[in-house]
């Protein structure tokens, strides 16, 4: 697993900024650019307030939209269980959209597609009675049994990796028109990914989101159980037509573009 943030800074304490993001309209590819040198923001560097408060320069060559400055970075998951989807409310305490509803995510430490990964298995647990479930999709959940089982730690389960029943997940074909050509290029390092992509101009952000679903039987749908792996918030399953009608004051930005400008569109999942 590819960390950007150096092993000199615990984790959950120094996050990824970018200096420059393209987006070519046309083909729908965002590049973007990390400088190897200054790009930390957090406890020990730049304040991510001060950078949430920043605005890039933006222009237009083209077909080509060219963001300028300092930009904050964040990836996660939408999931779906069948029909549903599930929702995280933040705590009212929380430093950015307190108490509205979210899907698994954070800010990158990783490249954007390993962050989504990392932080679906950080903050979501899936059991069915005491038995840990593991949702693996497309072999890159592989690498992140460790992370999940130390999610499961930390809530007091230690159930060993090969006690736990394990559902695959799937990216829905609904979803794939509006996925984007990430590109990310970190010193000499580069990294490709499609995901659903956000620019959050009021928290300076871009938001990227992987879509995965899992469709359990029904009597599987009925035992399972989902809980927060951080921090004890509450996690439900909401319909499609549930998220659509809910306004901005419920949903955090990302997932309430989604849920105006995507779920719309798409029909059926």
């Amino acid at each position: 697993m590819t960390r950007l943030v150096p092993a000199t800074y615990p984790s959950d304490t120094a996050y990824i900024y970018a200096s420059k993001v393209v987006h070519d309209v046309e083909v729908d590819i965002w590049t973007v650019h990390i400088c190897a040198d200054n790009f930390l923001a957090g406890a020990y560097n730049v304040p991510l307030e001060t950078i949430q408060n920043e605005s890039p320069a933006i222009s237009e060559v083209g077909d080509r939209r060219i963001y300028e400055g300092r930009i904050l970075l964040s990836s996660g998951v939408i999931f779906i269980v069948n029909d549903r989807f599930i929702l995280i409310q933040r705590d009212e305490r929380a430093p950015s959209d307190p108490g509205k509803w979210t899907s698994p995510a954070g800010r990158c430490e990783h490249d954007p597609g390993t962050t989504a990964i990392k932080e679906f298995y950080e903050e979501l647990v899936v059991m069915t009675g005491e038995e840990p479930v593991f949702c693996r999709w497309d072999g890159r959940s592989n690498d992140f049994e460790e992370t999940y089982q130390n999610t499961l730690a930390q809530l007091g389960n230690d159930i060993s990796t090969d006690e736990w029943r394990s559902i695959e997940a799937t990216m829905p074909n609904s979803f794939q028109e509006y996925f984007s050509t990430v590109i990310t290029y970190h010193g000499g390092s580069k990294f490709c990914d499609e995901l659903l992509t956000y620019y959050d101009e009021d928290s300076n952000t871009l938001e990227f989101r992987f879509v995965l679903r899992i469709t359990p039987s029904s009597k599987l749908e009925s035992q399972l159980r989902f809980a927060d792996g951080e921090l004890n918030r509450d996690v439900e399953l909401f319909t499609v037509e549930e998220v659509k009608s809910m306004n901005s004051g419920y949903l955090t930005p990302t997932d309430s573009y989604i849920s105006q400008e995507i779920l719309p569109l798409i029909g059926s999942l």
